[in-house]
């Protein structure tokens, strides 16, 4: 069912590889998770595939997604749909280690914690 684990990998593609590059992301029962350092700029996007397919992305509804922003898909990526960490607002030094996470459940949810 769809809220069960989705049998596949997930990738995170975020700013810090200029969305580039897919990284696959740890898996512990249904929660994903990946540890990305803040940048010089202190403001990181990013958004989710699963198994690689920008027909199966993970993104957030609004642009600039924050925690409490309601997730979307997996369906096609819509383009500029990104969640964003901004360190600028904390106060958190570039450097700065986050744990983003995705935990894959009917009500899918992303966050992320230093």
């Amino acid at each position: 069912s769809e809220d069960d684990d989705p049998g596949l990998p997930i990738f995170i593609a975020g700013s810090w590889t200029n969305l580039q590059q897919l990284q696959e992301m740890e898996e512990y029962s249904c929660t994903y998770s990946f540890l990305i350092e803040l940048g010089e700029t202190r403001y990181e996007t990013f958004y989710f595939l699963v198994d690689r397919s920008s027909d199966m992305a993970i993104y957030p509804v609004a642009q600039r997604g924050g925690q409490r922003t309601r997730v979307q898909g997996p369906d096609p990526f819509r383009e500029g749909q990104l969640w964003a960490i901004d360190g600028r607002d904390a106060e958190v030094p570039s450097g700065t280690v986050y744990r983003i996470q995705l935990r894959w459940a009917e009500m899918k949810v992303v966050s992320w914690e230093l």
